[in-house]
């Protein structure tokens, strides 16, 4: 049962949070909805710790009040230490383009967004989610663009002319270029995390649903639903992923300079593609639209 209500709790959030990042700035919101990241995402890993030592030892109430407070404080501790390393060792490029990059990130919105060689940015204009998905998560796909000076300044000059292909925003503070790169690390880490999150536990509750029917599949149907879930996520088209910019002119820079950020930014567009709409109906239906209000 916890894990469900979990996973209602966790889906309901990714949506929340998705639609919050496509209507805004990443830096506007992040800051206050990192909490909620990181809380929902700690009990997440809380419950799969108990899972894994709880039926082993006595006292079950105080094990698992132990094993989510343990969650909350592990999965806190790492998600900042991480971003605070990335953030550190970030070249000063890489965080001047994260500016211009955030500026741009809204444009997208509208299918409009071309590369240098004509290539548009989605296969499509994205609508409904799909267009929150791209916004949310296009300044880190385009990290590493080719010709990534002239490239930035042809998308900045498209919303505001106050970039040069010689200096990208030019009279930007480090503090602004800091945070800046943060809210391009954080959005799809944050959406990436909370999905994964919500389909480990829902490989528990499926496992125990199936080990109630055929007790001698439980030891495998924890693995075989993890596997099943994970092929399932990433099996769909993303309007970004899938386009000609991202393959030939994005992707492969990406990988090649920041191989951990390319495997965050593709899970969370595609799991995210892929989930969705089960995330709307449990955040309109069951969580009756609760908004995360961020906590500052």
């Amino acid at each position: 049962m916890l894990p469900l209500v979990y996973l209602v709790v966790e889906l309901s959030f990714s949506n929340e949070l998705i639609h919050t990042l496509g209507d805004h700035s990443p830096d506007d919101v992040l800051t206050g909805f990192e909490f909620w990241g990181r809380a929902i995402s700690g009990c997440g890993l809380g419950l799969l710790i108990h899972r894994l030592i709880g039926p082993r030892l006595p006292a079950k109430g105080a094990i698992f009040v132990t094993s989510i407070a343990a969650g909350i404080v592990v999965m806190w501790n790492v998600q900042k230490t991480l971003i605070d390393y990335l953030i550190d060792v970030a070249e000063p490029a890489d965080k001047r383009a994260a500016l211009a990059l955030v500026w741009v990130a809204p444009t997208v919105g509208d299918g409009l967004l071309r590369t240098m060689a004509g290539q548009s940015v989605t296969l499509a204009k994205p609508e409904g989610v799909n267009k929150h998905i791209v916004v949310s998560l296009f300044p880190a796909a385009a990290l590493h663009a080719k010709q990534r000076d002239e490239q930035l300044a042809q998308w900045v000059s498209g919303v505001g002319n106050f970039g040069a292909p010689g200096g990208i925003l030019l009279g930007a503070t480090a503090e602004l270029e800091d945070r800046a790169y943060r809210a391009l690390i954080v959005a799809p880490l944050v959406v990436g995390l909370s999905l994964s999150f919500a389909l480990l536990n829902l490989s528990v509750a499926l496992s125990f649903l199936i080990g109630l029917y055929r007790p001698r599949w439980r030891p495998f149907a924890a693995t075989a639903m993890v596997a099943l879930l994970i092929a399932v996520s990433l099996s769909p088209r993303n309007l970004m992923l899938h386009a000609e910019a991202y393959e030939s002119n994005l992707r492969a820079a990406l990988w090649a300079e920041k191989p951990l950020l390319a495997l965050i930014v593709e899970w969370s567009a595609r799991a995210s593609t892929q989930w969705s709409p089960a995330s709307e109906l449990v955040h309109r239906h069951l969580l009756l639209g609760y908004s995360f209000k961020p906590v500052l």
